[in-house]
Parts: structure tokens; C-alpha cells; sequence
């Protein structure tokens, strides 16, 4: 059996708590923050503000939310971008009463590549 060639992407996470506008919903406790539960690329857990080297270039990304994202603005506010700043074209589907965003590219990402996952 063939194992699944690793590469080695790297992907920066932005921020860890962030106010995000647009995307955020009236949050109940009043607050007005909206804050990241956690990333992944694929299965493997994003460390934010960090570097995260071997991560498949075929993976889709997940990020959880405290509290639920307006569905009509959350696409345009969360995204991949390659190293010159370019959008890099993805599915973005929110899931688990809007509070899990899926980014799932529509190519496979370039081998030996910093990308940023982009919330904003």
C-alpha cells in the first residue's frame, strides 16, 4: 500500500481572537467579541501566529467560532492568499449552526508555499 506523499506547506493563522465586523452576529453575552475555538488543515491543528509545516497540499481547512457568523458576509471575510497577496479561489461553507467555516480550494495548493488564512 502507497502512503500519501507529505509535503511540506506552510500556513500562517492571522490572529486568535479577532472582532471580525461584517461577519459577526449579535453575540448574546453582549461582549461584541468573537473569538477562534480552533483551526485545522485537515485533521492536523493549526497553531496561530505560527508557522505549520507538513500539511498536505490537497487539505481543506476548518475554523471554529465561539459564536455563530453572518452567513451572507462570512465568504468574502475568510480566505486563503498566496505569498503575492492573491485570493486563492475555495469553496467557504459554514456548518454546526454557523460557528464551523469549511475552506476547501478548488486546486491543490503549491508545494513549499507560505499561504495565510485570512480573517478579517
Amino acid at each position: 500500500m502507497m502512503k500519501k506523499k507529505q509535503t511540506y506547506l506552510l500556513l500562517l493563522i492571522t490572529s486568535l481572537i479577532l472582532v471580525l465586523g461584517s461577519c459577526r452576529k449579535e453575540n448574546p453575552n453582549g461582549s461584541g467579541q468573537l473569538q477562534i475555538m480552533g483551526a485545522k488543515a485537515g485533521i492536523l491543528p493549526l497553531k496561530p501566529e505560527e508557522e505549520n509545516p507538513g500539511i498536505p497540499v490537497d487539505s481543506h481547512f476548518s475554523v471554529e467560532f465561539t459564536t455563530a457568523l453572518d452567513a451572507g458576509s462570512a465568504a468574502g471575510e475568510i480566505y486563503l492568499e498566496n505569498p503575492a497577496g492573491d485570493h486563492i479561489a475555495a469553496g467557504v461553507d459554514l456548518t454546526e449552526g454557523n460557528t464551523l467555516v469549511l475552506i476547501a480550494p478548488e486546486n491543490a495548493l503549491e508545494f513549499l508555499t507560505v499561504y495565510e488564512l485570512v480573517i478579517g
